[in-house]
């Protein structure tokens, strides 16, 4: 893999109009410059949506953490009629009001519910599709379906976390040619605060999330040691803290959890803790799919969680990512 410097943001420039070409000759100073937020601003409010769009995903590039641009973002997607876009970007926007509380996104909360309300229809029909079957028998890896999604979340992170980047040019890029994806042509940003990618390796529907660098937290929620320091625990180039623990709720029936996974590029530790016990603790490596069944114990209840915490060993160089082509409980 190959490793790029960090994105530089984009700078708006506004050129004042001169009165007169005397004014423009005495008038020798630099025009001025906005960017960040006042640009987004900007750009939304003269209906310049794609541009708008750009400095949006520049904004996330490090830290999601910026409700507003969230925000202007779901607009973006309801004027293009993404409905569903819109509803994974105002998910993910009440997710950090929850989460990272803020008076930003306390402002912003009302916007966001008032058009999940019935914005969120689609997800709303997956999720009860998916708890009317869960629990069944296992089809095989190569045909379960992807409603799993709609009960899973993920630790949030900017989009370079996410690998969020496209080479053209010898430059890394927010955009790929024309189109407006944030990670290439054939992914998306999903509710989950992971990667969908249509394909990986002959696997369909498949979620991408970034290991840690150190250990992960334990059963409690506690952090054992850190998450640490990923300057310090991972190599200059490896990007930004990259903690991730997924989180599935448990359907209320079913006893065996199985999970399709791979590492790309390296080699990661999977920890599965279920009912405050862990369950699974092994290294994944290799450049095959891992199809793993791991016997949950009983007394589980609906919407308990069960959490796998995505680990790099200590003797990784470089941070890559996890492929998750299903994390699902089935009878067997």
């Amino acid at each position: 893999m190959r490793h790029f410097a960090p994105l530089v943001a984009f700078t708006l420039i506004i050129s004042l109009a001169c009165r007169d070409s005397t004014f423009a000759q005495a008038d020798k100073k630099e025009p001025p410059t906005i960017q960040g937020l006042e640009a987004i601003r900007l750009l939304f409010r003269t209906g310049k949506v794609n541009e708008a769009e750009r400095f949006i995903y520049v904004e996330l590039w490090d830290d999601i953490n910026h409700p507003e641009a969230i925000h202007i973002l779901a607009q973006i997607m309801m004027r293009k009629n993404q409905r569903d876009a819109a509803a994974t970007w105002y998910r993910l926007l009440l997710r950090l009001d929850d989460e990272r509380p803020s008076v930003e996104s306390g402002k912003l909360r009302s916007s966001a519910e008032k058009f999940l309300k019935f914005g969120e229809r689609t997800h709303e029909k997956a999720a009860s599709d998916y708890l009317a079957q869960a629990g069944g028998k296992f089809p095989g890896s190569d045909k379960v379906s992807d409603l799993w999604m709609t009960q899973v979340s993920a630790d949030l992170h900017g989009l370079k976390a996410l690998q969020a980047w496209s080479y053209i040019e010898g430059h890394p890029q927010v955009l790929r040619g024309d189109s407006m994806w944030i990670h290439t042509q054939k992914s998306q940003m999903h509710r989950s605060g992971m990667k969908l990618v249509d394909e990986v390796d002959e696997r369909k529907g498949v979620l991408f999330a970034v290991p840690h660098a150190g250990r992960a937290s334990d059963a409690t929620g506690g952090a054992k040691e850190g998450p640490g320091d990923i300057n310090r625990d991972a190599p200059k180039d490896a990007g930004p803290p990259t903690f991730t623990r997924v989180t599935y709720r448990y359907p209320g029936k079913g006893k065996m959890l199985r999970i399709g996974t791979k590492m790309w590029g390296s080699a990661f530790r999977l920890e599965v803790t279920a009912g405050g016990k862990k369950v699974f603790d092994q290294l994944i490596e290799g450049n095959a799919w891992s199809d793993l069944s791991i016997d949950l114990p009983a007394g589980l209840k609906k919407d308990d969680k069960i959490t796998l915490d995505l680990v790099l060993p200590k003797e990784t160089k470089h941070i890559h990512g996890v492929w998750l082509d299903y994390v699902e409980v089935f009878e067997n």
